[in-house]
């Protein structure tokens, strides 16, 4: 000891303390976690410019919300990089998850908490996750970018389970994917630019191990393609299903296995460009991805092989799904010639269909290319589940309702 007494605190720390207090209290305030989609004070998504038909009912709709998956009474959906679950159809939710891998220090912990709050939330913008995948495992698998996530059935957070290629272009999954009844995964890769080949790729061992099990050559070359649009497991004789795009020389519909690993069902017009199928025990069905003509539902039948145009609609594409009582959906989107607004169709595969819902495009002219309606993946919809991406005065929301019978 020499004596001297401690200094009273310096002016410069003095000068801290306050930033210090007050970034104490907003990390405590950051840190309160959204436990739901359906937060006070959220604005109902503005429909009265959408034109209904008088046998749609609309129950429930969620702004912000992107529906995913659903099987067996469980509905997931995600809002940027967060996970929901529902067990009475969009009524109340869980948050499961956030596609955030934990990574290890306090530092790394720290950006995952505030990550995870509310604050983060209501400032990120809708996107993040593309499309998801629940296995009956319980594992989820989620692709946003070039990357696929899992998070296993017993872990509270996701990892890095595959990287896309981004060299010479970036490739990603679109939409469509599915698990066959062994457990194995299906995704094919969807790039832009015609610089290399595409690939369907299998995930084995809980989607922990991924490898290639097909590839399209590049376009211009023999049985060349510009990308994979979807991959689907056809739910009746087990066939992973695989559609191409862009160009009638392009398009393909058919599945893996077979004479040179690929069986074709058709190739070579605008009327074999899809996105999605839909399945029933006597066909396989599917709305044409078309910037001009043919605009229609096409079915190809399982017994004959043959195809036949079953409906006429008034614009290309994307999404389609399968109603547990057997109905079929299909949505145009605003692009070619569905500029003008999109449309929600109804019908089986021996007809008649009937549009029951159109909507104007986005409000926003700068961001309306593409807008449509998609429907969560899965099992065949125990209601009407969509959501309504740029249309009208909807940026995006969800929506769950019934659509009346004939």
């Amino acid at each position: 000891m020499n004596g001297k007494t401690a200094p009273a605190s310096s002016p410069r720390r003095r000068r801290w303390i306050v930033p210090i207090a007050l970034a104490v209290v907003g990390g405590a305030a950051l840190l309160i976690v959204e436990a739901s989609p359906l937060s006070p004070g959220s604005a109902t998504p503005r429909i009265d410019d959408w034109s209904v038909d008088a046998s749609l009912e609309l129950w429930r709709q969620i702004p912000g919300l992107t529906l995913q998956f659903q099987r067996d009474g469980t509905l997931w959906a995600s809002r940027a990089a967060d996970v929901f679950s529902s067990s009475d159809q969009g009524e109340s939710w869980s948050h499961v998850a956030r596609l955030c891998p934990r990574e290890s220090g306090p530092a790394a912990a720290l950006r995952h908490a505030l990550g995870a709050s509310h604050t983060a939330r209501m400032l990120r913008p809708p996107g993040g996750i593309e499309t998801l995948l629940v296995l009956r495992s319980g594992t989820l698998l989620a692709a946003a970018g070039d990357r696929v996530y899992r998070k296993g059935s017993d872990s509270p957070d996701f990892e890095v389970v595959y990287r896309q290629r981004t060299d010479p272009e970036w490739k990603k999954i679109f939409r469509g994917w599915g698990e066959d009844a062994t457990g194995q995964v299906w995704f094919g890769e969807y790039g832009v630019d015609r610089a290399t080949d595409s690939r369907v790729l299998v995930g084995r061992e809980d989607g922990t191990r991924w490898e290639v099990a097909y590839t399209f050559p590049r376009s211009g070359r023999p049985g060349g393609v510009r990308h994979v649009h979807g991959v689907q497991v056809d739910p009746y004789t087990g066939r992973i299903w695989a559609v191409t795009g862009d160009r009638p020389d392009e398009s393909r519909i058919g599945w893996l296995g077979g004479e040179g690993g690929f069986t074709t069902a058709g190739t070579g017009s605008r009327h074999w460009t899809a996105v999605s199928l839909m399945f029933t025990e006597r066909s396989v069905l599917w709305g044409t991805d078309a910037l001009r003509e043919p605009c229609g539902v096409f079915r190809w039948d399982r017994g004959t092989g043959a195809t036949e145009q079953i409906a006429e609609l008034g614009g290309p594409v994307f999404h389609s799904a399968v109603l547990a009582d057997g109905r079929l959906l299909v949505a145009t989107e605003i692009e070619g010639v569905g500029s003008d607004g999109v449309e929600l169709w109804v019908g089986t595969e021996d007809g008649p269909w009937r549009r029951v819902l159109t909507a104007p495009p986005f409000e926003d002219p700068e961001r309306r290319r593409l807008g449509t309606l998609s429907f969560p993946l899965g099992d065949p919809l125990p209601a009407l589940m969509f959501t309504a991406d740029r249309v009208g005065g909807v940026d995006r929301a969800a929506f769950v309702g019934r659509i009346a019978g004939e």
